[in-house]
C-alpha cells in the first residue's frame, strides 16, 4: 500500500472515529449528518493547528524569561460553604483536618488556604481556629451579610410568561422548576459561593511565589505518588504551561493512606497553570452551571462538559484562548468525602447529584436572604404610617386633622356601644373592624387619650383572641382582611400604650401566625388579580412577627408577580376594562411598596425586563382616569394613587395632589387618615 493511501486511511479513520464521538449528537432534534460531518472536519483542523502550536511553543520555551525558573509549586486550597443536603455538614472542616493530619509534605511545594465567603460565622471560625492551630498560612475572604443583602434576584433573565405567576413557569423541557430556582438565584449564588472569585485570588496569590499555580478546591487532597507523578509530568513538558489533573471522587477518606491505592480519576479534573500565563477564570458564572468547565472549554480541554446541554438563558459557551491546546494531563487528585457517598458513586449518583446541589444551592441562599432580611427588621416598627409624622401632629401640628381625628374616633365608640363585638368577629364585618380600631389607636397616639387605647384592645381581644376568629374558613376572608397592613401598626401603637397585657400580646401574636401559616399553604394563584393582596398580608405578618425568612420569600414573590401581572404598558395584564379594578390592585401594590420601604426595599423603582413597574402602573393609571370614554373615578379616591405617583416619578407633570379626604368608608380599601402614610 503507497504511504498516500496510507495516510488517506488514516484520515478517514479519524474521521470516523470524530463521527462515532459525536454520535449522540445525531440524536438531537434538529442535528444532521452535515452538522455533525462540519463539527468533524472544524475538530480535525483544530487538532492539527493545536501540534503545530505544541510543536512552536517546545521550541520557543527556552527562551522564555520563565525558563531557567526552578520548577516550584503552590498549592491553594479554597475552603468555601458546607451545602445541605448537597454535603454533610462540617464536610469541610473535617476534611481540612484530613489533608493537615495525612497529606505529605512535597517539595518545593508551598501550601496555602483561602477561607472563602463562609456564610456560617461559627463554621468559619472554627476552619480559621484550625488552620491557625496547625500553623497554616492563609487569607479569609469574607461573607459580608449587607453586602449580600443589597443583591437582587435575576428576575430579569426571563420573560414574564416564563415567570412563577404567569402560570407557565416551570412548564417547558428548558425550564424545570429547580432550573428556575437557581436561574433567578445566580447573582446571590455568585457572591456567596464565589468560586471563580476565589480561584482569581488563588491565581493571584500564587503568581509571584511560584512557577506552577495550583488554585484547588478546599476538598482536594494529593498522595505522595500523584505528587510525583504530576511533577516528573512537568519536568518531562515544562513548555506547556497548563496541567489538566483528572479528579477521583472518593468515599473512605482512609483509602487514601494506602499507598497502592489509586481509584479510576475521570470526574472534572483541577488546573495547574504556569505563573506566566494570563487566563483568569470568568466570575459571572456561578456554583452548579458549570464556572470551572468555562475554564476547560477556553483551554479546549474535551471532556464530558462538551456535551453538556446548552439552555437559553446559559451564557454563550467561550471562544478559545489564545494559547488554547498548551495542556497536557497528568497524575490524579482526591475529591475527599463529601459525607454523601450515595451521590458520589456510578451514574445514579451523577443524577442525583445534580439535583441535590440545586436544592442546596436554593436552600442556602434562601437561609442568607432570611439572614439578611432579620438584619433590617424592627417588629416594634410601624411599616405603613410615618411614627415621625405621628409624633409631630401630636405636638400640635395639623389642627384641623386632630380635630377630624378625634371626632371620627369619638364616634367608633358611639358605634360600639350599640354594637355586639361578638358580631364584629364574623369574617363579613372584618374590613369594619380593621378599619375602626385603627382610628381609634391613631387617636390615642396623636392625643394621647389612653380611653381610644383602652377601647381598642378591647376590640382585639375579642375579635382576634376571644372568639379565635378564624377567616381562613373561607377566601373571602383574605379580602375581608384587606387593610391587615396598616391594622397592624395600630396594634403596635396600642401595645405601645401599654393596653394589652403580656397574655394579649402572645395570643394575639399566635393568632396571627396561625393566619399566616394558612395563607403559606394557598396556591399562588388562587386569589387571581387580587394576589398582591396575599403578598402584603404575607409581608405585614412577617413583619410584626420578625420572620425574616417568610419576608425574603415574599420579597422575591412581590417582583415575579409584579413582572407576570403588569403589562410593559403598565395596564395589568388580567384585569377588567374596570378603571376600578386597577385602582385596587394599585391600592394593594402602592401598600406593598409602602410597607417594604419600612425594611430598605425599594419596590417603587423596581423595572421587570421588559420595563414593568409600580411607577409606570400608574402613569397609566393617571392619564387613564382623565379620559372621557371610561367609567368615572372619584378623583378623592385616585388622590393617593395620583401623590404616590408625584412621589416617586419626578417626570411626571404637575398634577392635582393635594390631600382631599383623609377618612373613607372601609370598603373602598384606603387606610384611615392615609395623608400620615409613609412615602
Amino acid at each position: 500500500m503507497t504511504s498516500t493511501r496510507v495516510q488517506q486511511k488514516a484520515t478517514w479513520l479519524r474521521i470516523y472515529l470524530e463521527l462515532k464521538r459525536a454520535r449522540k449528537y445525531l440524536q438531537s432534534p434538529g442535528s444532521s449528518l452535515g452538522g455533525v460531518l462540519v463539527a468533524a472536519k472544524r475538530t480535525l483542523e483544530h487538532r492539527r493547528d493545536v501540534r503545530l502550536r505544541i510543536r512552536a511553543a517546545r521550541h520557543a520555551y527556552p527562551a522564555l524569561p520563565i525558563a531557567p525558573a526552578k520548577d516550584s509549586f503552590m498549592l491553594v486550597r479554597i475552603i468555601g460553604n458546607d451545602l445541605e443536603p448537597r454535603h454533610r455538614k462540617g464536610q469541610s472542616f473535617d476534611n481540612a483536618s484530613f489533608i493537615l493530619d495525612n497529606e505529605p509534605a512535597f517539595p518545593d511545594c508551598d501550601k496555602f488556604w483561602i477561607v472563602n465567603r463562609i456564610a456560617d460565622r461559627d463554621e468559619e471560625a472554627r476552619i480559621v481556629r484550625l488552620l491557625e492551630g496547625r500553623g497554616q498560612s492563609f487569607v479569609r475572604i469574607p461573607f459580608d451579610l449587607e453586602a449580600y443583602g443589597r443583591i437582587a434576584w435575576d428576575i430579569d433573565r426571563l420573560a414574564a410568561k416564563q415567570l412563577r405567576f404567569s402560570g407557565k413557569s416551570g412548564q417547558s423541557a428548558e425550564l424545570t422548576p429547580a432550573r428556575y430556582e437557581t436561574l433567578i438565584r445566580h447573582s446571590k449564588n455568585r457572591y456567596l459561593m464565589n468560586n471563580n472569585g476565589a480561584r482569581n485570588k488563588a491565581l493571584e496569590i500564587a503568581r509571584t511565589r511560584a512557577k506552577w499555580l495550583m488554585p484547588w478546591d478546599g476538598n482536594c487532597y494529593l498522595t505522595e505518588q500523584a505528587f510525583r507523578q504530576i511533577r516528573g509530568a512537568i519536568e518531562a513538558r515544562p513548555y506547556l504551561p497548563y496541567v489538566i489533573v483528572p479528579m477521583a471522587r472518593i468515599v473512605e477518606n482512609l483509602a487514601l493512606l494506602d499507598e497502592n491505592f489509586k481509584p479510576p480519576a475521570r470526574e472534572e479534573p483541577q488546573i495547574i497553570f504556569r505563573a506566566d500565563t494570563t487566563e483568569l477564570f470568568d466570575e459571572d458564572y456561578a456554583y452548579g452551571r458549570r464556572p470551572k468547565v468555562e475554564m476547560l472549554w477556553r483551554l479546549g480541554v474535551p471532556g464530558p462538559w462538551d456535551r453538556f446541554r446548552d439552555d437559553p438563558w446559559d451564557f454563550p459557551r467561550p471562544s478559545l484562548a489564545p494559547d488554547a491546546g498548551l495542556f497536557h494531563k497528568a497524575g490524579w487528585v482526591a475529591r475527599l468525602d463529601s459525607g454523601r457517598s450515595h451521590l458520589e458513586i456510578g451514574k445514579a449518583g451523577f443524577v442525583a447529584r445534580w439535583s441535590s446541589r440545586d436544592e442546596a444551592i436554593v436552600d442556602m441562599i434562601d437561609r442568607c436572604d432570611a439572614l439578611a432580611t432579620a438584619a433590617r427588621l424592627d417588629p416594634s416598627r410601624l411599616v405603613f404610617y410615618d411614627d415621625a409624622v405621628l409624633a409631630a401632629v401630636s405636638q400640635g401640628n395639623d389642627v384641623e386633622l386632630r380635630r377630624h381625628l378625634e371626632t371620627a374616633a369619638s364616634e367608633v365608640l358611639a358605634r360600639a356601644r350599640h354594637t355586639d363585638l361578638h358580631q364584629a368577629g364574623d369574617p363579613a364585618r372584618l374590613r369594619h373592624v380593621l378599619h375602626d380600631v385603627t382610628v381609634l389607636a391613631l387617636a390615642a397616639a396623636v392625643l394621647g387619650d389612653q380611653r381610644f387605647a383602652a377601647d381598642a384592645a378591647q376590640w382585639i381581644r375579642t375579635c382576634f383572641i376571644d372568639t379565635r376568629m378564624n377567616p381562613s374558613r373561607a377566601k373571602q376572608g383574605v379580602f375581608e382582611l384587606g387593610g391587615l397592613h396598616f391594622f397592624l401598626d395600630a396594634v403596635r401603637l396600642v401595645e405601645r400604650a401599654g393596653a394589652l397585657t403580656g397574655r394579649d400580646r402572645e395570643d394575639f401574636r399566635t393568632w396571627l401566625g396561625g393566619y399566616g401559616k394558612w395563607l403559606a399553604t394557598v396556591p399562588a394563584t388562587e386569589f387571581g388579580k387580587h394576589g398582591v393582596l396575599s403578598d402584603l398580608q404575607r409581608t405585614s405578618i412577617a413583619m410584626f412577627l420578625n420572620d425574616g425568612a417568610t419576608l425574603a420569600r415574599v420579597r422575591l414573590h412581590a417582583r415575579e408577580r409584579l413582572a407576570a401581572e403588569i403589562a410593559p404598558g403598565g395596564s395589568f395584564l388580567n384585569e377588567t376594562s374596570s378603571r376600578h379594578d386597577a385602582m385596587f390592585a394599585l391600592q394593594g401594590w402602592t401598600a406593598l411598596a409602602r410597607v417594604l420601604s419600612a425594611v430598605d426595599d425599594d419596590l417603587w423603582r423596581h423595572q421587570a425586563a421588559e420595563g414593568q413597574g409600580l411607577v409606570t402602573a400608574l402613569r397609566r393609571f393617571a392619564a387613564d382616569i382623565g379620559r372621557q370614554d371610561i367609567e368615572t373615578i372619584d378623583r378623592d379616591l385616585a388622590r393617593p394613587l395620583l401623590l404616590d405617583l408625584a412621589c416617586h416619578d419626578p417626570a411626571t407633570p404637575a398634577l392635582d395632589v393635594s390631600p382631599g379626604r383623609s377618612l373613607f368608608h372601609p370598603d373602598q380599601g384606603i387606610a384611615p387618615f392615609w395623608v400620615w402614610r409613609r412615602q
